[in-house]
């Protein structure tokens, strides 16, 4: 029996600036701060990557923004709470016939008709992954139709073309008879998916079987019981440690106390140490300008003796003998403290 090829294509609807990090930029974009852990991920091969339009927006409020910048006139902005965008994957179930430039080749075709499908809105960005299982395509829309100047999400809703069993109907007319898949019926499209699901998850339910069988053995083992008297014993001395870590605090807060007063004192002592030293300063600064005027006057006698003695040898030179003139000259010098 001929086994049925299907094409898949997912959808999801994002809200959140929260949506825009994890899912767009981390996800898509392999950032692996943003990117929660995946197993099934090859990071060798994220290089390989076909980056179909690069990232747009680093984040959400540079999409609010650019809206912002180009809304027409008379135009609402996005709504509080409102969806800003929707992701589009498209896959296919496994297919031998196929290398990986089939996979890309179809791949491409796709992204193309769903860009004419929403002609108009802003595309965030878009990603064939190869790093991640088979080739899948990751094609993420704005709800903002550059064309309109207008957030979209109502129109989109009032056209129909965002009504997915539609999309799907004219994805297998236009894209998925000419590559040999069909869209399936009912629950026939997710059998390959589903059946892989339900293989995960008895593969889990056994694990978890065994775990619990694991712990009921140990719960019942003599080590299990040591183990819980070990345990038992740490506690107890961590208790202790804890209660002497707490006196040992309580000393440290009191030394602290009295290191605070003591600094305290210190402080006011140096405070009127510098008062102390203010006055010694001007006193001193008092004393240099007495030095110095006593200095000045010492000048000043000196020169007054100088001119009274003067004065004194000429009178002498026109009133006494010039036989007596030098005795009274050393007279009057004496009298004045001069000598010679």
């Amino acid at each position: 029996m001929k086994k049925e090829k299907y094409f898949v294509i997912g959808f999801r609807r994002y809200k959140t600036a929260e949506e825009f990090k994890n899912k767009v930029v981390g996800h898509n974009h392999r950032v692996r701060h943003y990117t929660k852990s995946h197993s099934n991920i090859n990071w060798e091969r994220t290089p390989d990557n076909i980056i179909l339009t690069p990232l747009q927006f680093k984040n959400l409020d540079e999409l609010k923004q650019y809206a912002k910048s180009n809304l027409a006139k008379g135009k609402r902005n996005l709504k509080k709470g409102a969806a800003w965008g929707f992701e589009m994957i498209v896959d296919c179930t496994p297919r031998e016939d196929w290398t990986e430039e089939d996979y890309i080749r179809y791949l491409k075709e796709a992204e193309a008709w769903l860009r004419k499908r929403f002609r108009g809105l802003k595309v965030i960005s878009s990603v064939i992954h190869l790093d991640e299982g088979k080739p899948h395509l990751h094609i993420v829309f704005s709800y903002f139709n550059e064309i309109e100047g207008q957030w979209f999400q109502r129109k989109l809703k009032e056209l129909g073309v965002d009504r997915l069993p539609q999309l799907l109907d004219d994805f297998e007319k236009d894209i998925g008879k000419k590559y040999g898949f069909s869209r399936g019926k009912g629950k026939e499209l997710d059998k390959p998916l589903k059946k892989e699901l339900a293989k995960k998850v008895k593969e889990v339910k056994v694990k978890k079987g065994l775990f619990k069988t694991e712990v009921k053995k140990v719960i019942f083992t003599a080590d299990a019981v040591s183990v819980i008297k070990n345990l038992d014993a740490k506690y107890k001395k961590a208790i202790y440690e804890n209660e002497h870590l707490k006196q040992e605090l309580i000393a440290v807060k009191q030394e602290n106390k009295k290191l605070k007063e003591k600094n305290a004192a210190l402080e006011t002592e140096n405070k009127a140490l510098i008062k102390e030293n203010l006055v010694l300063e001007k006193q001193k600064e008092r004393f240099l300008n007495a030095v110095n005027r006593i200095k000045e006057l010492e000048k000043e006698l000196a020169e007054w003796k100088q001119a009274a003695i003067a004065e004194r040898e000429k009178r002498l030179n026109t009133t006494i003998p010039e036989h007596l003139r030098d005795k009274t000259l050393e007279r009057i010098k004496n009298d004045y403290g001069i000598q010679r």
